[in-house]
């Protein structure tokens, strides 16, 4: 569900690191967003084991799918944003993969933007994001 972007005093799917980060951005940021979603679940999940109840199903489902921190948008644009902390080469992949995922399965966006958000500086990621044209931001 899409909401308004601003600071929360706790977000879905967000470790207390990452929240912390994320308010960060935020403070920095205030107009980077128009709306946010939370913890979207993107990707195939994996098969149950066995046969399950109808309700153990879909909290299968929600489990083993992969989970974007924020989908942000603005002026018809996504922004697929990853936040780490500390993040290293494995968030590019991470971030990538989801970006592509999401894509797949929401068409009909202009742009689509994959957001590596991280607190702690790292030269080889942020060259490799360049090369990948990832937005890096270190808050």
């Amino acid at each position: 569900m899409r909401v308004k972007y601003e600071k929360l005093l706790k977000y879905p799917h967000l470790r207390p690191e990452e929240t912390l980060i994320w308010n960060k951005f935020i403070d920095k940021y205030p107009d980077y967003f128009e709306e946010v979603e939370y913890d979207v679940t993107v990707g195939t999940p994996s098969l149950p084991p066995g046969e399950l109840p109808e309700n153990y199903k879909r909290m299968w489902e929600y489990l083993t799918k992969k989970k974007i921190d924020v989908v942000g948008y603005s002026e018809g644009k996504v922004f697929i944003v990853e936040i780490e902390p500390n993040a290293d080469i494995r968030g590019i992949g991470e971030v990538l993969a989801k970006r592509d995922l999401f894509k797949e399965e929401h068409p009909g966006f202009r742009d689509y933007f994959a957001v590596l958000v991280t607190d702690y500086e790292k030269p080889d990621v942020r060259r490799l994001c360049g090369s990948y044209k990832i937005i890096y931001y270190v808050v």
